[in-house]
């Protein structure tokens, strides 16, 4: 549909230079003399923001732009430009219009019409606005779409017939109201059949909702069979189908939203960069002949330079085979999750995930942050505990509980009371603070110092390596108890445990520490017995 226009301009907008077709795409020039960015040169309907709706290029919105092509600059920083079948992802030029605020509310007809469905009257309105952001529950975006130029003209009659119209509305959803996947468009359908509510259609019932969202269909994307949609939606459903629907979708859009880099750390992690959309070039797959099949391992693009390479994971675990061979060749690696996908996916449903969703999708390796993980390693500080691996300062404060230093990020967020992650003696919190450290120096693998570049200058914090840790180990506090049995509480999970032998002899048994475990200290005897994961880690207090 991106091809299928019958008109092109040319516009400024904010410094930028656009090509704007008539049916609502558009395309960024690359600045001369400039890097070519990687969306310049590349025709789009944009990208849809899940928040208003609206597409969007570079944080930009579409429909000013296409206005400002085929209708010139607003008469006023007043104007606002008002889709007139009130779908905000039409952005064709014969929908939009540069009008006011309070005109775009009150000459649009199926507006007004939603107006007197929330508040009673346009006067209620206007005395009290705010009535129709409280009641006016249409907040969902799901029955928009670019459309074509028949789908457009019937979505603008079947609006404007039902603002008109003092029939109830009842029955089926919004999108499939003003659509039908069929090329026959019969604009004339009863009103009767249209939606219950308006107001509510494009945001079904909880009963409805249940019943679309599910583990096989997290996005609510329409199935076969149901309700009154086209007997010729096809799911692909098996392996190979998938596979080359994906392959065709990311040949065809050239495009692939990647999800946060982010470091894993304590806590939620250091987001390295942000999502972003990657531009696919000389894009390859990888296939591996499997008895008399040939199966697709991997899809293969340059990304700005970067090798990416895109594993479709369908089982439950991961191809460690296949992410041992990309990560010798040199690639970064994101894994996309189609595990859920049962019973299939539709293609909508598929270049909605490929291009806008990033929640099933996560790197396995990227080179940003192998980095960062070895820059991290200098301001973290090890420890001997169950799994071994790096003891941050986040734990290791160089300060005991009843003092508090102003230039420890750990102290700072504890005074406010925020469960949030920091290092402690670094005060590094994002990747931005650990790109700024210069140097560290340690002494028997204790930080002892710590230089940065902060604000143009360049600091040096020092601290002592004698660091008094706020717990004792399980194996420690056994030592000190009296009697036959000890009683602990974690301080950072804060479970109680009791245990009733001497952790050290199953631990040189079988590696491993068993107590009887409660969230409350009443009843803490009656509890089941578990295995206590941090048993050699300095969390632990004594009770009795």
């Amino acid at each position: 549909m991106i091809d299928d226009y019958e008109k092109q301009i040319e516009c400024v907008y904010k410094g930028e230079t656009y090509s704007v077709r008539d049916n609502g795409a558009v395309m960024r020039h690359a600045r001369a003399g400039q890097k070519v960015r990687p969306i310049d040169n590349i025709w789009t309907f944009g990208n849809y923001n899940q928040n208003t709706g609206y597409a969007e290029i570079s944080g930009e919105r579409v429909h000013r732009i296409v206005a400002t092509a085929f209708y010139g600059e607003p008469p006023s920083p007043q104007y606002v430009v008002d889709h007139i079948d009130t779908n905000r992802k039409n952005n064709r030029p014969e929908n939009l219009r540069w009008i006011t605020k309070l005109e775009n509310i009150l000459l649009n007809p199926i507006t007004v019409k939603r107006i007197i469905l929330s508040c009673g009257s346009v006067e209620e309105f206007l005395k009290d606005p705010s009535k129709l952001q409280s009641r006016y529950i249409d907040k969902g975006y799901e029955w928009m779409r670019a459309v074509t130029k028949e789908e457009a003209a019937a979505c603008l009659e079947r609006m404007l017939n039902w603002a008109k119209s003092d029939t109830p509305l009842r029955g089926g959803t919004l999108g499939e109201w003003i659509y039908t996947r069929s090329k026959n468009i019969n604009s004339n359908d009863s009103i009767e059949k249209t939606p219950e509510n308006l107001s509510q259609s494009s945001q079904p019932d909880q009963k409805a909702a249940s019943q679309k969202i599910s583990k096989n269909n997290p996005f609510g994307f329409p199935r076969p069979g149901e309700n009154d949609m086209d007997e010729n939606l096809i799911m692909y459903r098996t392996e190979k189908k998938i596979f080359e629907l994906i392959r065709s979708l990311i040949e065809v859009k050239k495009t692939i939203m990647l999800p946060d880099i982010v470091l894993p750390t304590a806590g939620k992690g250091i987001t390295i960069k942000e999502s972003e959309v990657a531009q696919c070039e000389e894009i390859n797959c990888y296939y591996v002949e499997e008895g008399r099949r040939r199966s697709l391992k991997s899809i293969l693009f340059n990304n700005e330079h970067d090798l990416t390479a895109l594993i479709i994971r369908m089982k439950s675990v991961s191809d460690e085979e296949e992410i041992d061979r990309l990560k010798k060749a040199g690639y970064n690696i994101v894994e996309l999750d189609m595990s859920w996908a049962k019973r299939g996916v539709t293609e909508d449903e598929m270049d909605y995930i490929l291009q806008t969703d990033i929640t099933k999708k996560k790197w396995l390796y990227h080179g940003l942050i192998r980095d960062a993980e070895e820059k991290l390693q200098k301001i973290s500080e090890p420890i001997d505990c169950a799994g071994g691996g790096i003891f941050h300062s986040y734990y290791a404060c160089p300060l005991d509980g009843n003092t508090e230093d102003s230039d420890c990020m750990y102290c700072i967020y504890r005074m406010a009371g925020m469960d949030a992650m920091c290092f402690g003696k670094s005060g590094v919190k994002t990747y931005q603070d650990l790109l700024s450290i210069e140097n560290v120096e340690k002494e028997e693998e204790k930080i002892v110092s710590i230089s940065y570049y902060k604000k143009g200058k360049h600091h040096t914090k020092r601290f002592s390596k004698n660091v008094e840790l706020p717990g004792k180990t399980l194996f420690e506090l056994w030592e000190k108890k009296d009697g036959n049995k000890l009683i602990a509480y974690n301080i950072y999970s804060e479970w109680y445990v009791l245990l009733e032998e001497d952790p050290k002899i199953s631990f040189e048994k079988t590696g491993k520490v068993y107590a009887k475990i409660s969230r409350a200290l009443e009843g803490l005897e009656t509890r089941q017995v578990r295995e206590i994961y941090s048993s050699d880690s300095y969390c632990w207090k004594m009770i009795a």
